[in-house]
């Protein structure tokens, strides 16, 4: 009985100093918070001797670390972010932001906040950087980088810079729109935006050789730059005006060995290809895609929209400013199975869904895959069938948390579904 004090006593002596210990430690500030970090995705080096991440903190002072696992050895690029390796993993490049503070100020003054492109010799640890680069992609073989600068205001085309990156020899394109580097080799496709669209075309540019190839031009304007994987193969998207209609169609151009003097070009006009939907057009909101084998494209299709009387007076088949006031009511429905400010949300991605199609490039027929813009198309491996989801016959449920739907299969060769 008489022990329990004196171990008592002793219990209090060693817990003490850790209590004494604990209340000296400082107590965390609001300052602290900003300092936390979190560790962001890595990409690995081709030849796993590298690794990039991004470390993100509460106060947005960022930093983008470059990790040699052979030495042990970090550079660090203060809010840098997006690395990307060369093939032959000699070259890193990566984009450069501006601090918070910067950013703050810029915003304030009303001046574009914009970032810069670093590139990193891993070999030699040579660093160099580009000033006001949008975007960059690195050619398939490592040895070349092609760097977009900012667009003007207003204003869809930017000039792009192609860089060596081993001599530093630079070639300069103007009012470039698309940029798309082949998969196979370092073949740049460039598609082209001018003022009154004299100079519109899409153009090949083989680096190694100098040589530019236009592969067609015309007023109209081109998007959606698509090379087939691990080919020569491409296709594009031209605008095709009609004043019938208010929206824009546009014409699937496509050549197989794209390069080559002999390339194959093959062209689908909406209006006389075979098994084409009626009033239905060529969307860009869906960038071409080939099949595996190279034998078809895949393409977006929308309903098309007749021009009105305010449009035609327009001149451009463009909608006129409205000078009567729209009502802001809403009305909601019991049977709406979205209610209305999903709708509302969801709308611009609603006007930008397509129905996808299969244009079959040996005979040219078409082959719609989708039949209701609300619901998801996929083609299936190996292109021959694809498949439809439809939620109509379980529109309660889907109100309610439970998303069932059935799937349809489309055969990609008949259109046949089941």
């Amino acid at each position: 009985m008489r022990r329990e004090p004196a171990t008592l006593l002793l219990a209090l002596a060693l817990l003490s100093p850790v209590v004494a210990r604990a209340q000296a430690r400082p107590a965390i500030t609001s300052a602290d918070y900003g300092r936390w970090e979190g560790l962001g995705a890595a990409t690995l080096s081709p030849d796993g001797r590298w690794l990039a991440h991004v470390i993100t903190r509460v106060n947005e002072e960022n930093e983008l670390r470059i990790r040699s696992l052979a030495r042990d050895t970090v550079f660090m690029v203060p809010n840098g972010s997006g690395a990307a390796f060369g093939a032959n993993s000699r070259w890193v490049a990566y984009a450069i932001g501006v601090s918070p503070a910067t950013r703050e100020r810029l915003e304030r003054e009303r001046k574009p906040v914009r970032n810069a492109l670093g590139l990193r010799d891993l070999t030699t640890g040579r660093t160099d950087s580009v000033p006001e680069i949008a975007s960059f992609r690195l050619s398939p073989d490592g040895r070349y980088v092609a760097m977009r600068r900012y667009p003007a205001e207003g204003k869809r085309a930017a000039d792009l810079l192609v860089q060596d990156l081993a001599t530093g020899a630079r070639m300069t394109f103007g009012s470039v729109g698309e940029f798309a580097w082949a998969d196979r080799r370092a073949l740049l496709a460039l598609t082209f935006d001018t003022e009154g669209g004299t100079g519109n075309a899409v153009q090949l540019y083989d680096p190694a050789t100098g040589v530019v190839r236009v592969l067609d031009s015309s007023p109209s304007l081109y998007r959606g730059l698509a090379w087939r994987a691990k080919s020569a193969d491409l296709a594009v998207l031209r605008t095709a005006l009609e004043k019938a209609f208010r929206d824009t169609a546009h014409v699937a151009l496509s050549w197989a060995n794209a390069p080559a003097a002999t390339a194959v070009r093959r062209e689908l006009h909406p209006g006389s290809a075979s098994g084409f939907p009626a009033a239905m057009r060529i969307a860009e909101h869906r960038a071409p895609a080939w099949s595996d084998d190279g034998s078809a494209l895949y393409v977006g299709l929308r309903p098309r929209e007749a021009a009105t009387a305010t449009d035609s007076s327009s001149g451009r088949g463009e909608s006129a400013p409205r000078t009567e006031r729209v009502s802001d009511v809403q009305v909601w429905h019991s049977k709406d199975v979205r209610i209305m400010p999903m709708q509302k949300v969801q709308e611009r991605q609603d006007l930008q869904r397509t129905l996808l199609a299969a244009w079959h490039l040996g005979d040219g027929r078409v082959v719609p895959l989708g039949t209701d813009l609300l619901e998801t198309t996929r083609v299936l491996e190996g292109g021959r069938v694809a498949t439809e989801t439809d939620r109509k016959p379980y529109a309660w449920g889907t109100m309610f948390g439970r998303p069932y739907h059935d799937v349809w299969l489309t055969d990609a060769r008949t259109g046949e579904r089941r």
